[in-house]
């Protein structure tokens, strides 16, 4: 499907099944909330009943997809179960027997998982929710981690498209939710693309395996936050330092003053239990002596300091935002230091 900020662009490029099978579920969400909103929410329509987000719709070329799945009990399991596709999409086939009373009951879950009585929804009031809107923020969903361990087998462009909604829901959009509650303390968040530079690489896999965020002081710069198949990582620092860059690093390395106050720096965070990590030369650079204290230090051509959640249970929890935030906080002597002392490559 071709990228449009419309829904009405997107239904004109579905297939007429496609169209069809749309109409259905509109019809399904609007006999219970006739003031449902439509709006493209990454990349698919997506339906919105008081500002809270209700169930996202993608029309492929043989199936309906419909994110997230609700909870239900024993016998809502094994209905919607021959329609489920890896752990968080449903996928309706055009062709074959009608399934409206399948999908009516996927979307009558997502009612009650909002907690929402559709006779009693106030009136939308227009525009995309921001992060503050009544959306409850739950953490990084297990299905994130899931989603990049089967990307891992079959890192191909079919199956991204047959995972696209997916990806979305359970990867892009909780990560952006994320970093967005934070941006009122440490800067407005962007996400990286999610497809590889395969131009000089021999490996040719399209996708990148992990998602991240960055909110950057500089180009390169800044505080990290990543979810991958080993579940959720966050830091701070600095990669792909430019020759200019290295030399100010180097330079304020060796200065007595401001290489110790990185040195303690660096010390404090491996203490709190942050990995520190980069690139490093194999041996030491021209000039320094054998012995210098901070050599370790002066080897790195990159630097950043990184915390491994994985995938603990409190990672999909509403609590996560408190804890990256404590994090972020104590990476800040990090992030400034080398904003300061290292700046943005010249040009």
């Amino acid at each position: 499907m071709p990228k449009t900020d419309s829904v009405d662009d997107y239904l004109r490029a579905a297939p007429p099944a496609g169209q069809a099978a749309f109409a259905d579920v509109r019809a399904i969400v609007r006999a219970v909330a006739p003031d449902a909103q439509e709006r493209m929410s990454y990349g698919i329509p997506t339906f919105f009943v008081g500002g809270k987000r209700l169930v996202h719709v993608g029309l492929w070329k043989d199936h309906l997809a419909l994110y997230p799945i609700p909870s239900g009990d024993d016998a809502f399991a094994a209905e919607i179960g021959p329609f489920v596709k890896g752990k968080g999409t449903l996928h309706f086939p055009y062709a074959g027997p009608s399934v409206t009373d399948v999908i009516a009951r996927v979307v009558g879950g997502h009612f009650t998982r909002l907690g929402l009585d559709p006779r009693a929804v106030a009136p939308p009031t227009g525009g995309v929710a921001p992060a503050s809107d009544p959306i409850r923020f739950n953490g990084i969903p297990e299905d994130a981690w899931a989603f990049y361990r089967e990307l891992a087998q079959d890192n191909s462009k079919a199956w991204w498209e047959a995972n696209k909604s997916r990806y979305a829901v359970s990867v892009r959009e909780p990560l952006t939710h994320l970093v967005d509650l934070l941006a009122d303390e440490f800067g407005e968040p962007s996400l990286f693309r999610p497809y590889r530079d395969v131009r000089f690489s021999k490996d040719k896999s399209p996708y990148k395996d992990h998602q991240g965020a960055l909110v950057a002081t500089c180009p390169g710069m800044g505080w990290y936050a990543q979810v991958s198949g080993t579940g959720l990582m966050v830091g701070g620092g600095f990669y792909a330092a430019a020759p200019d860059q290295l030399g100010r690093l180097r330079a304020a390395i060796l200065d007595d003053a401001r290489g110790g106050a990185l040195q303690a720096t660096v010390d404090r965070l491996g203490a709190a239990g942050f990995a520190v990590r980069g690139e490093q030369l194999k041996t030491r650079p021209r000039g320094v002596p054998a012995d210098h204290p901070r050599l370790d230090l002066l080897r790195h051509t990159s630097l950043a300091c990184f915390r491994d959640y994985g995938m603990a249970p409190w990672v999909s929890q509403a609590g996560l935002v408190d804890r990256v935030r404590e994090d972020w906080r104590a990476l800040r002597p990090l992030v400034e230091w080398l904003t300061t002392n290292v700046g943005a490559a010249a040009g």
